[in-house]
């Protein structure tokens, strides 16, 4: 490895410019003046600690701890969270003091990363540690000061998420009797956000169909109240019941704090399992592609530090809310709402509505014409909705900027193509997945034109179904959805399964059908020192590594067969479909890794906000492949 430069720095750290310390400063004053106010006193804890101790206790995985050695021999990490240094302080230091305690923080943390851009390993974190109540109240309480704090740093528009631990432990364990295995196969599929995976897991259990409809009914509880009424529902046991009462007291007491339209239900959400013992939520900001607050009640947490107590709390990731905290801006948010005239009242009420919240909206009719919608009258200049470059996420039309865009069709799909605010951006991959993804969209009745994929154009709104594609190349899909610049994207379950972007898969559009497998010559036999050549360096290196095999894996970018033919190496792991291309070339296939398809792919944080319109996506594809089936 080279010597650095003088400029470089280790990947996943950064420097902060005057500008960006004073906005950070600006959010750690308020946030903890907030927290002041609400009777939490702040503390600080050291930036090392012993591994045997906090590192152990820590929710952060053992790999993502940076580990060093003392001058003794002794194994301490940077701390990767503050919430077990607390409850090394709160057992022993405090360890006189009654509870409950109150306590906050703001504090630099470190995380061991893989090397990719964007996935920082020094991040600061500002949180508050509920410990010594179990009450619901407690949990409420959090959830509350958590929106509370969010309003003081100035995110301008979010929403909390909130699961409870027990209600799926429960559920698991009466639908799923004694098949540990199973249900833990079940919780890795959600906690992966993998709902096409779960759906596929259901299927090979082979329960009866009661079961089967209940366990895949869990994918769509979530929203209000009425969640928790239809959970209760369900045939679950004793426990099960309880973690949904306390949801239920829980949502009475943030109804009492006034910020029930913050919070929605979504029993989907586990969290660590081997952390959290209850309650579990997260925080979404409008134009961010990942969470800026998460927290959860930890009940078994002080009993390793020897002083057992329940806890509840919450941290902000501060850094992260750097790109949306506005400061000091007092701008109305502009809605535009268009609507076809059998949406008219629909339409007006929902204008009615956002201009009694303040917001600044205007309204237009539109014409049903070809299929589609279209503006009334004459189209002109700016006329299309395109996006505002000056502000991030903000849209121009006809002139004008606006926040959020609301288009009601005469299916009576209201504003659900734009729930939070925006348009629904589309991650297309270009070439073979586009045509076949195009034609499913339009036979779901969303009109995109025949001549779609002939244009240069990179970004292509299609303001007729309040959605705009991004044409990307299909690898870099994963990406663009992980970050946030697209909610929604289609990609191969190969690309999926190589990049390991943190994305929710939510259908299998069974498009784009084909398989991954190994390949060789005929005349393939074992060597000493075997080379596979592929595009897939980390599905191949797995793939070999679980089987016992040593393997050089060596990353080729196209041409793949070439590879064995030109003894490079004696083997490729590559994509399959009709197998033409091995069979003129004098290519065998050896082993089937699994079958691949394209998927419906959604952004952590768009899921959340932008939940009704992805949802309606979603049963608009799933009803035109059941039509198919």
């Amino acid at each position: 490895m080279s010597k650095p430069k003088g400029f470089e720095k280790p990947i996943g750290v950064k420097d902060y410019l005057p500008h960006a310390v004073a906005k950070l400063r600006h959010i750690e004053h308020e946030v903890l003046t907030c927290m002041r106010g609400w009777g939490y006193e702040q503390i600080l804890t050291p930036t090392i600690e012993y591994y045997d101790t906090v590192g152990v206790a820590s929710a952060t995985s053992d790999q993502k701890l940076f580990k060093l050695l003392n001058q003794r021999g002794t194994t301490i990490v940077l701390r990767s969270d503050v919430t077990a240094p607390i409850a090394r302080v709160a057992s022993s230091l405090l360890k006189d003091r009654p509870f409950p305690l109150r306590l906050s923080y703001h504090a630099n943390v470190f995380r061991a990363f893989e090397e990719e851009a964007g996935r920082e390993a020094e991040f600061f974190q500002t949180g508050v540690e509920l410990i010594g109540d179990p009450s619901p109240e407690a949990d409420a309480e959090v959830i509350a000061l958590a929106i509370a704090s969010l309003k003081a740093a100035g995110v301008p528009s979010f929403k909390i998420a909130v699961g409870h631990v027990g209600f799926l432990n429960g559920l698991f364990g009466d639908t799923l009797p004694e098949r540990a295995e199973a249900q833990e196969r079940l919780k890795e599929c959600l906690l992966q956000r993998d709902y096409v995976g779960y759906r596929t897991a259901l299927g090979e259990l082979k329960l009866e169909e009661s079961v089967h409809r209940e366990l895949e009914g869990l994918l769509r509880l979530r929203g209000g109240q009425e969640i928790c009424e239809r959970a209760l529902e369900l045939r679950v046991s004793d426990g099960a019941r309880e973690a949904i009462r306390h949801l239920c007291e829980m949502w009475d007491v943030l109804g009492a704090y006034g910020v029930q339209d913050h919070v929605l239900i979504d029993l989907t959400m586990i969290g660590d399992i081997s952390y959290y013992t209850g309650m579990t939520f997260e925080g979404y900001a409008s134009q961010l592609g990942f969470p800026v607050c998460s927290g959860g009640r930890y009940d078994n947490l002080l009993a390793q530090f020897g002083r057992p107590a329940p806890a509840t709390g919450f941290a902000l990731k501060t850094t992260r809310m750097l790109e949306v905290a506005e400061v000091g801006q007092d701008e109305p948010v502009r809605a535009l709402i268009r609507y076809a005239p059998g949406q008219r009242r629909a339409a007006l009420e929902k204008a009615a509505d956002l201009r009694a919240e303040g917001f600044a909206v205007v309204t237009e009719g539109i014409a049903q014409a070809g299929g589609g919608l279209s503006a009334a009258g004459e189209a002109g200049a700016g006329d299309a909705l395109m996006p505002a470059q000056a502000k991030t996420g903000r849209y121009a039309y006809k002139g004008a900027v606006y926040d959020q865009v609301f288009t009601f069709d005469e299916k009576g799909r209201g504003a659900a193509m734009t729930e939070g605010g925006a348009v629904l951006k589309v991650a297309m991959p270009k070439g073979r997945i586009y045509k076949q993804a195009s034609k499913l969209f339009r036979q779901a009745g969303l009109p995109i034109p025949e001549d779609f994929d002939d244009s240069r154009r990179l970004i292509i709104p299609v303001p007729e179904a309040n959605m705009e594609f991004i044409m990307a190349k299909p690898v870099d899909v994963p990406t663009y959805v992980e970050y946030g610049v697209a909610d929604i994207g289609i990609v191969g379950k190969d690309v999926l399964m190589e990049e390991n972007k943190d994305v929710y898969e939510l259908l299998d559009l069974g498009i784009a059908r084909c398989r991954m497998s190994v390949i060789g010559l005929p005349s393939w036999e074992p060597v000493i020192h075997p080379r596979v050549a592929t595009k897939y360096p980390r599905v191949a290196s797995q793939y070999f590594r679980e089987r016992g095999q040593q393997v050089e894996v060596i990353k080729l970018n196209g041409s793949i067969e070439l590879a064995p033919l030109i003894g490079l190496a004696d083997r490729i792991v590559d994509m399959v479909e009709t197998g033409k291309t091995l069979e003129e070339n004098g290519l065998v296939e050896m082993e089937t890794l699994f079958q691949v398809t394209s998927r419906l792919i959604a952004n952590r944080v768009s899921y959340r906000m932008q939940n009704a319109a992805i949802q309606s996506l979603c049963d608009r594809l799933s009803d035109t492949l059941a039509a198919k089936a």
